[in-house]
């Protein structure tokens, strides 16, 4: 595998309490990511790099190398009469705005006393991940062998890997 190149993942994403954050195989959707692009964080990218079609792997990432460390200094303030409406953000959501490096992702802290606080850490940052990933494509399958390894399960049972459930046939999923 190398740099820029297009590959077809599927991946499921725990959080240390369990919750399911991203399950590509619940919904048969897996992901069409390039090598090296920035779409995966770090560490999941360093595993991919790793696996041949069809392998599988599970792991758990630290923060710094899943989502980053929590930052402080990504915490700031901007006047309320600044921004339309401030009244009416969702405080504890998430708005999307336009800045000149591009478009950024805020959580609304809060509004108060003319002053509205936003975090622009990623939502998981500062949390330790697992991770299972298998490699479904890497581009250079023919015909034959995508019919040959053709996979799935109507039951949408999460992997039995990462839940330690089984399907609901005779768990086959792995």
């Amino acid at each position: 595998m190398h740099q820029g190149q297009d590959v077809i993942i599927h991946c499921a994403g725990t959080l240390e309490d369990g919750y399911v954050f991203i399950d590509t195989w619940a919904g048969n959707n897996p992901l069409n990511v390039t090598v090296g692009s920035g779409q995966l964080p770090p560490g999941v990218e360093r595993r991919l790099m790793g696996l041949t079609r069809g392998q599988r792997s599970v792991f758990t990432l630290p923060s710094a190398e899943a989502y980053g460390e929590y930052d402080p200094s990504l915490v700031f303030e901007v006047p309320a009469g600044s921004i339309p409406n401030a009244h009416d953000l969702p405080i504890g959501g998430f708005i999307t705005v336009q800045t000149d490096a591009g478009m950024a992702r805020l959580r609304v802290l809060s509004v108060q006393d003319g002053v509205v606080r936003f975090d622009q850490n990623h939502e998981l940052a500062g949390r330790d991940v697992t991770f299972e990933i298998e490699l479904v494509s890497d581009g250079t399958e023919t015909a034959i062998d995508l019919e040959r390894n053709a996979k799935g399960c109507s039951c949408d049972a999460l992997r039995e890997s990462l839940l330690g459930e089984k399907c609901c046939h005779d768990g086959h999923h792995g």
